[in-house]
């Protein structure tokens, strides 16, 4: 029975952890945390309620269905015609009571539960490998590694190309880049809907997920081109940090919102841990709100605003170099978007990160960046200090694209 019943459940499993949102996923690969941890701190969590229900579901269902078959064989058996349902054995009956609406997809269920098996045992083996290994606990000096004093620009974007969907039959969405970016200042990138400004501040810390993306060309972090091979991926996303568009709260309370990143790097010591959750709650003017609810799920207790502020502490915890911020208050109030900016600046002004955002309201530009890139149909049309691009443009295309501001 066990045999018959684990091909449903393993389309189960697949169909409820698949249906988690991306967004959860994408939300912790760019904290630098691997798949793996993903998927058993952050996957699993969400689909489990879902995944219980189905359970419960088809258990009932079978139970439904072949209860008919065990009446009719005791009755048999009682009448000396053991285990026997018209001509068959009550094996082979439920068999094909549960599957003769399924046979043209036996073979694909078998593939896939053997699948499923074997990725399962795989995924175990080499999490308990790395739960049993003692954790090291990594410092600020181990982070930069090998990094060779301040430098003038903190990235350097050489010629750079990107293809979606393959080099011969995709599409090429960025055209020759280069840019240089100052260290310690705002950068905002602006641009038409389209252009490609996603695109690029994703293309900084590899995180455009989704889809094949070819690179060509160089991003220079510190010197070193992030876009060789061998570059260890999810370092660079604890240097280069991103805080998204719309907030993604992670299934955990929110003092796990803000440590989980820490304690999947290998901090493990706890005074540490809360020191660090109150200087980056403090930093984003979020501690007095929820000093004392900290171990409630933030969903529940915080609004948009205060859920976006949560993301950037959580962000700033692990001390990026860089913070990429993806349209930060598009789906914020006046007031709310207000003390994003208040965040942004402090941010900036500490020294502690150099801030790379894209933005749509051309006055926030105006009111927070040092420097503005302008960027139409993939190509760079014209970059420099943002109050000479918006008093004296010299591209006629940036010129239409401000408008009457100038």
């Amino acid at each position: 029975m066990v045999l018959f019943i684990l091909p449903y459940l393993t389309t189960l499993f697949h169909t409820n952890l698949s249906g988690v949102h991306h967004r959860y996923r994408e939300s912790s690969y760019i904290l630098g945390i691997s798949r793996a941890k993903t998927f058993w701190s952050i996957v699993v969590p969400m689909a489990m309620n879902k995944l219980i229900f189905s359970v419960l579901l088809t258990i009932g269902k079978i139970i439904g269905e072949t209860a008919p078959l065990y009446l009719t064989a005791g009755i048999n058996s009682a009448q000396g015609t053991l285990f026997m349902y018209q001509g068959q054995t009550l094996t082979t009956r439920i068999y094909s009571q549960l599957y003769e609406s399924n046979l043209s997809k036996s073979t694909h269920i078998v593939n896939e539960t053997s699948f499923y098996c074997i990725l399962f045992i795989f995924t175990m083996v080499f999490m308990g490998r790395n739960l049993l290994r003692p954790q090291k606990e990594k410092t600020r000096t181990d982070l930069v590694e090998n990094r060779v004093g301040p430098q003038k620009f903190i990235m350097e974007i050489k010629n750079l190309s990107v293809w979606v969907g393959g080099k011969k039959n995709g599409v090429q969405i960025l055209k020759d880049v280069n840019i240089r970016i100052p260290e310690n200042k705002i950068v905002a990138i602006i641009g038409p809907s389209g252009s490609g400004k996603s695109s690029l501040l994703r293309a900084l810390n590899k995180t455009n997920f989704g889809e094949e993306f070819i690179y060509k060309g160089e991003i220079n972090y510190y010197g070193k081109n992030v876009l060789q091979k061998g570059y260890p991926i999810e370092y660079l996303r604890t240097q280069i940090g991103a805080v998204m568009q719309k907030p993604v709260m992670f299934p955990m309370s929110v003092r796990e919102n803000i440590l989980f990143a820490l304690k999947s790097h290998g901090m493990v010591q706890n005074d540490r841990l809360e020191i660090i959750l109150e200087k980056s709650l403090r930093d984003a003017h979020l501690w007095d709100e929820v000093k004392d609810r900290l171990n409630a799920k933030p969903e529940t207790i915080l609004s948009i605003g205060q859920q976006q502020r949560l993301c950037i502490a959580r962000a700033i915890a692990l001390q990026p170099r860089v913070l990429l911020m993806d349209e930060p208050t598009s789906a914020l109030d006046l007031k709310a978007s207000r003390k994003i900016e208040e965040l942004i600046l402090k941010i900036n002004r500490s020294g502690m990160s150099t801030i790379i955002l894209i933005s749509h309201s051309l006055s926030q530009v105006e009111r927070i960046s040092d420097y503005t890139i302008f960027i139409k149909d993939g190509e760079v049309i014209e970059q420099g200090r943002t109050r000479d691009i918006f008093r004296n443009p010299t591209h006629p295309d940036t010129r239409e694209f401000l408008g009457n501001r100038i």
